[in-house]
C-alpha cells in the first residue's frame, strides 16, 4: 500500500487503498482489543501500531516523491515501549 497509486496492483488502485486507508480499517477493527477492560495489557500495545503506521506513511510519502532523501537519515530508537524518530541533522525530536 506505500506504492505510488500508478505502481499499485490493478484492485488496490480500484479500491483507491493507501497507508492511510489501511490505517482507518485497522483502527476500526483493533480499537475494541485495545480497550478490552479485561486485558489492559492490550492498550500499551497501541504505541507499536501507531509507530507502524507512522513509519508506513514516512514511506509511502517518499515513494511517493513528497519526501526526500535528507529523510533517509531519520533514525528510530526504541526504549521501554516508547518509540522516538529523530533526525541526527536536525534538533527536531518526536
Amino acid at each position: 500500500m506505500v506504492q505510488p497509486h500508478d505502481k499499485q496492483h490493478p484492485s488496490a488502485q480500484k479500491q483507491g487503498l493507501n497507508v492511510q486507508r489501511m490505517h482507518e480499517a485497522t483502527l476500526e477493527v483493533m480499537t475494541p482489543w485495545f480497550n478490552d477492560k479485561e486485558h489492559p495489557d492490550n492498550a500499551q500495545k497501541a504505541v507499536f501500531f501507531k509507530e507502524i503506521f507512522k513509519v508506513a506513511k514516512a514511506e509511502e510519502r517518499y515513494l511517493n516523491g513528497e519526501i526526500g532523501k535528507a529523510s533517509d537519515d531519520i533514525t528510530w530508537d526504541i526504549h521501554a515501549d516508547k518509540c522516538r524518530c529523530y533526525n541526527p541533522n536536525s534538533s527536531h525530536v518526536r
